[in-house]
Parts: structure tokens; sequence; C-alpha cells
């Protein structure tokens, strides 16, 4: 919901972000199971669904205060003022 009206506000922090997606599952789990969430033979994650990661997936964590607490030490995105 916060993407549909706050979209300015999403994309100037995501231009902070460094870093990048560890592929580890983690916050796909986080809130909810996603059902199209399923793992490569290294055990990287992957959209069983789509052949790239869908966009709404992709701005996860969209500033510093979006991680889930208990993913934010090992997500693979920082932010600069961190």
């Amino acid at each position: 919901m916060y993407y549909v009206f706050n979209k300015r506000e999403i994309y100037t922090s995501l231009k902070r972000r460094q870093g990048n997606c560890l592929r580890c599952g983690r916050c796909c789990h986080a809130s909810f199971k996603c059902q199209h969430l399923g793992y490569d033979e290294n055990g990287l994650s992957l959209c069983k669904v789509y052949d790239r990661k869908p966009h709404m997936c992709s701005l996860y964590p969209y500033n510093e205060s979006d991680y889930f607490y208990h993913l934010k030490p090992t997500c693979g995105y920082k932010y600069n003022d961190e």
C-alpha cells in the first residue's frame, strides 16, 4: 500500500541503497511464506513463477526503516546513513 501512495519517496530512498540481494529467501518468509519461492541447486532463492524477481519484491528494503527487524543485520542491502 505504501508503494501506491509514496512512489517518489521510495525511489528517492532506493538511490541511497547499497549492496545486493543475497538470494537467501529469508525476507520472502518474514511476514508470510511466499508460495512462489523456490531454491536452485545451489540453495539460492528464486521465483517459481517469474523469470526475474517481481518488482514489488525487488523494492525490499526500500528505506532504512523497511527492514524486518530480525533480518536487518544479515541483509545484503545497506543504506548510506546507517
